[in-house]
């Protein structure tokens, strides 16, 4: 399990650089603490958020398909969430790089901002089942 704390302020449009390890196989779950810029919690009571992960575009990458996390807030008003993916979906990742983006939509309206975006590395194993 990683702990990330990231910096968020819709108002700049841009995002915070995250980057994050993938096992194979296994279960992940990724923390986050979001905080603004004068250190203090970002509110998430009012926002929806999404993540997805994509193998990577770089030069000699298969392209693939698009991999929802999900997403689940754990501490509204202190800006505290998860992102996380079951073994059953990782062990269809291929080891390699992919890219993901983490995207806020406030509940009441249609803006969506990129809160954090980075690559993320699948790292293979072994089948011990």
């Amino acid at each position: 399990m990683a702990n990330n704390k990231i910096t968020f302020n819709p108002d700049t449009g841009v995002a915070y650089g995250v980057n994050l390890v993938i096992n194979q196989g296994a279960d992940f779950r990724s923390s986050f603490h979001i905080t603004q810029e004068n250190t203090s919690d970002f509110d998430l009571s009012d926002y929806t958020l999404k993540g997805k992960l994509k193998k990577s575009v770089s030069i000699g990458s298969s392209s693939g398909g698009v991999t929802n996390f999900t997403t689940g807030i754990t501490n509204a008003t202190e800006g505290k969430f998860a992102l996380t993916l079951t073994d059953t979906v990782t062990s269809t990742l291929k080891p390699g790089r992919y890219h993901f983006d983490l995207n806020a939509q406030i509940s009441t309206g249609s803006t969506v901002y990129k809160m954090a975006s980075g690559s993320v590395i699948v790292e293979g194993g072994l089948d011990i089942s």
